[in-house]
């Protein structure tokens, strides 16, 4: 089964999901295999990443498709389709030799373990460069939180870390104390700046200036206090565009003049 190898990942997961889904089927009914079109419990995100119509037809699609395959491969024998009352309702009848079938489905597991173990050589490979291009103190703050999954939590972290920086800094100067926004734009104000970024004689530095204290208030607003105020969920590759904004901000504040 030379395809078997050759396939890319997301044809080989389509392929593999509705095999699995046939072995769990030939375990409780082998006289009978009936699965679903599109299956309750997802077990590949990568066909199924979000919850929406267009990706539930998706979905149907890659796994009818993987069907098809099979059998033009010879690994069922058959199948037909079962009308539900929605089309996301829909089912399939399988018909097939169990020798031929498992002994494909072996070559699929053998298969699918090899890829996870590369899929992870090299997810451990990036997350190292990942960490090394962020501003230590984010870091610190942010790694354990996010390599144990709490991703929205290592967010919240580092714009904590952020504030918190900012607001010594204020208070070193001001001796008064402030928070969020309006710490942002005490301490970045172009007009009376705190902590100043860039040549305030120039046009381009006052621009800067501006530019960098939106940015950090539009941080506090827009990220850290939504996160820090409510319970709001958060996929990885979400966590890392935010935590390299925190990692900008955090090399931004160390390049004051």
């Amino acid at each position: 089964m030379k395809w078997i190898k050759e396939m890319d990942d997301y044809n080989f997961l389509g392929i593999y999901d509705v095999m699995l889904d046939i072995k769990t089927e030939m375990n409780i009914s082998p006289d009978k295999i009936i699965i679903p079109l599109l299956q309750n419990r997802i077990k590949f995100t990568q066909l199924f990443p979000v919850d929406s119509p267009a990706t539930r037809d998706q979905y149907c699609e890659i796994r009818w498709k993987a069907t098809k395959f099979l059998k033009e491969n010879g690994i069922i024998k058959s199948f037909k389709p079962i009308k539900g009352n929605h089309r996301w309702e829909n089912k399939l009848e399988i018909e097939l030799e169990k020798k031929i079938f498992e002994d494909a489905l072996d070559k699929m597991n053998v298969e699918y373990e090899k890829r996870i173990t590369k899929s992870n050589e090299q997810r451990s490979g990036i997350s190292n460069i990942f960490w090394d291009l962020l501003h230590p103190k984010i870091v610190e703050v942010s790694k354990s939180r996010f390599e144990a999954k709490h991703f929205a939590d290592s967010v919240e972290a580092a714009f904590k870390e952020i504030n918190s920086i900012v607001k010594v800094i204020v208070k070193e100067e001001t001796g008064q104390e402030y928070d969020g926004v309006d710490l942002m734009n005490k301490a970045f104000s172009p007009q009376n700046p705190i902590i100043v970024l860039d040549d305030l004689s120039t046009t381009t530095g006052k621009n800067i200036q501006q530019g960098y204290m939106q940015i950090f208030s539009g941080a506090m607003a827009a990220i850290r206090n939504p996160q820090a105020h409510e319970n709001i969920p958060m996929d990885s590759n979400r966590a890392i565009h935010f935590l390299f904004l925190a990692s900008l901000l955090m090399f931004k504040i160390d390049e004051k003049k």
